[in-house]
């Protein structure tokens, strides 16, 4: 039971801290604005990510660089895609080739359409027959208009999603439905079909008449004719309708959709991919570069380093010291005890208990206050003493900066270092026959220091 608590809690534990490894900080920037957010507080191993806010990327590719101050590399980011942002032109030129071309094959159609004559002769049963061929085909040249508009409402719609796509301002609105769209080219493929199945039908039907009763329209000019002008009209329905079909074939329709999946909203969202905070500061460079020259924009090009300063410092610095250190000072003094012998005391000297030095102190802190103006820290380092005797002297403590960059510190702390003391073999109120000599020893001593200096914030 044991051992399964146990196990559990560490695989919590993991969770725990695998989930806090993965937060990610974002960097927004509103292009349309020109703002960028305030920069987020971030540690090294964490990652980031750049956020662009407001920005058309049909009209815009944005290239990002970064480096830091361990490794410099330039990053492969989700950027849009260069999708083929002819494709429209191309289709658009595709329908109008099918458009144009075949518009002599319509113009033709059309001049035929019109050469043919109603007979009017319902006592005749072969002018009845064309009669009623000319009034079928005025029935298909209706369907035939009504399938190329369909087809001209369908390339306008696109041309116009595709316009305000990269249009600025909400000048062309747009209701545009994709799904819409395919359901609509569906729909004509099968209508162009049932279409030109039907004027093959009825060509066929009105041939095998004509056939039937080639001997009797002969014996009339008109009827060879009017029989001749139904044919051809038939014909020229079959190229037109093939024509169109050809239109919306599968490669087209295709290559259509697909112009108007890639397009992005107008008004979108550009995310990097998570980048990892490897060293003290990173250096970022964005790019906003028009996708093709012909958009008459400006590019940007937007650098900036983050977290300018690290609230953390490092510090080598000189200061003078104060410390309540000081040497024991001591002289003799001879009197005559006879009037051949002299006897020897010791005097003990007025004494300064304290001295001064400069010092060289290593300083790691952190700043603090909105403008990281002041600062904390530990200090440590090796110092002399500059009063009667020069001696080494190793310092320990803390202080207080103030200042961005040139600050002003102040530290104290434990010192520790030699100083001269009486030996113990001598006692001042002894008298001693020989002048004392090596009356002071040195010993080594803790004390406490002050010190003011000079502190460089990297």
């Amino acid at each position: 039971m044991k051992t399964k608590l146990l196990f559990s809690l560490l695989i919590l534990g993991f969770f725990i801290l695998n989930t806090t490894a993965q937060t990610i900080h974002d960097i927004e920037i509103n292009f349309k604005k020109r703002t960028i957010d305030p920069l987020p507080e971030i540690k090294e191993a964490d990652y980031y990510r750049i956020v662009v806010d407001s920005i058309n990327l049909n009209l815009w590719k944005v290239s990002l660089n970064t480096k830091d101050t361990v490794l410099a590399s330039s990053l492969k980011t989700p950027t849009f895609g260069d999708f083929n942002i002819g494709a429209l032109s191309t289709l658009v030129a595709n329908l109008n080739k099918v458009t144009s071309a075949g518009q002599a094959i319509f113009n033709s159609l059309d001049t035929s359409m019109s050469e043919m004559i109603y007979i009017n002769n319902s006592a005749d049963p072969i002018a009845n027959r064309l009669d009623q061929e000319q009034r079928t085909l005025d029935s298909l040249s209706m369907v035939l208009d009504s399938i190329r508009e369909r087809i001209d409402d369908l390339k306008y719609n696109v041309g116009i999603k595709h316009l305000s796509a990269f249009e600025e301002d909400d000048v062309l609105a747009t209701t545009f439905d994709l799904k819409q769209a395919l359901k609509d080219i569906v729909q004509l493929r099968k209508d162009i079909d049932v279409l030109n199945q039907s004027i093959k039908d009825k060509k066929s039907s009105y041939e095998t008449f004509s056939k039937e009763h080639a001997d009797e329209i002969k014996k009339k000019p008109k009827y060879i004719k009017e029989d001749k002008a139904r044919k051809d009209v038939y014909g020229k329905f079959i190229a037109a309708t093939n024509t169109i079909k050809e239109a919306v074939n599968a490669e087209k329709s295709i290559e259509l959709l697909k112009s108007i999946i890639f397009l992005k909203v107008k008004i979108g969202t550009y995310k990097s991919l998570p980048i990892q905070f490897k060293g003290d500061q990173a250096q970022v460079k964005l790019k906003f570069e028009p996708r093709k020259p012909e958009y008459n924009l400006q590019s940007y090009e937007m650098p900036f380093v983050f977290p300018l300063k690290s609230d953390n410092y490092w510090s080598i610095g000189v200061s003078f010291y104060g410390s309540n250190l000081y040497d024991q000072r001591y002289s003799t003094k001879g009197k005559a005890k006879t009037d051949s012998t002299q006897v020897f005391t010791l005097v003990q000297e007025k004494e300064q208990k304290s001295e001064i030095g400069i010092a060289t102190l290593l300083r790691a802190g952190e700043k603090f206050g909105d403008e990281k103006k002041c600062g904390v820290h530990i200090s440590l380092g090796p110092a002399i003493s500059i009063s009667e005797k020069i001696r080494a002297r190793l310092l320990l403590g803390g202080g207080f900066s103030a200042g961005k960059k040139h600050s002003i510190s102040v530290d104290i702390g434990g010192i520790v270092g030699h100083v001269d003391r009486i030996s113990n073999a001598f006692d001042l109120n002894e008298e001693y026959s020989q002048k004392p000599e090596n009356i002071t020893i040195s010993e080594l001593q803790v004390g406490y220091f002050i010190a003011i200096g000079y502190l460089f914030r990297f």
